[in-house]
């Protein structure tokens, strides 16, 4: 879905926002010219692992990627002239800082397929994890059996709540859905992208 630009009121929603706790869901990489909102497993450590590694200058060929804290992010970096050792470096990407960075950069977000959007917050935080991350140890506190139905049952009655599972028209919403010029799908990431860099002068 693309959205044209229609600023009119909506920059003074966005001025609310930003240099506030709720501008954590913005980032604006250093290389490309684009404003993201990051939104829990929908891509955020993909796209948090490009910023990052174009951020900061890194030469050597990224070879992957792993979640890590708020705006950090774990890179497999590959080095030597062929990219055959690796090294694992901690990145970082910047946030926007001010709602003019935000107006002269393309605005855009990504969602997930809800369905695999849940699944994939299980298998990350229940079945890798074994829930270690605080809000989700109740779940492994039931019979394994049944950990699954009763996590999807919690999640749909809305018992329970946490950004991994949050629907996530509430974050554009906060974040002002108005505001952004695309929403794409994760699962067309790889063919959008090239259109993305390309609309971010990149």
């Amino acid at each position: 879905i693309q959205y044209e630009d229609d600023l009119g009121e909506s920059i003074v929603a966005m001025a609310s926002l930003v240099g506030t706790q709720e501008n954590r869901h913005w980032v604006c990489p250093s290389k490309a010219a684009f404003a993201v909102v990051f939104n829990a497993k929908v891509g955020s450590t993909t796209i948090k692992a490009w910023a990052a590694h174009h951020g900061e200058g890194h030469r050597e060929k990224l070879l992957g990627s792993g979640p890590d804290v708020g705006k950090h992010v774990h890179l497999i970096l590959g080095t030597g002239a062929t990219g055959e050792r690796v090294q694992h470096k901690r990145g970082q990407v910047r946030s926007c800082t001010n709602v003019s960075e935000v107006m002269h950069r393309f605005r855009w977000a990504l969602v997930r397929h809800p369905l695999r959007r849940l699944l994939s917050a299980y298998h990350d935080k229940v079945e890798v994890e074994r829930c270690a991350y605080g809000p989700f140890k109740w779940v492994c506190q039931i019979p394994e059996a049944r950990r699954w139905p009763e996590f999807v049952r919690h999640v749909v009655s809305g018992e329970f709540q946490d950004g991994h599972v949050q629907p996530q028209v509430d974050l554009l919403r906060l974040v002002g859905v108005h505001w952004l010029q695309a929403v794409i799908r994760l699962e067309e990431l790889d063919v959008l992208w090239p259109w993305v860099l390309n609309r971010s002068n990149f």
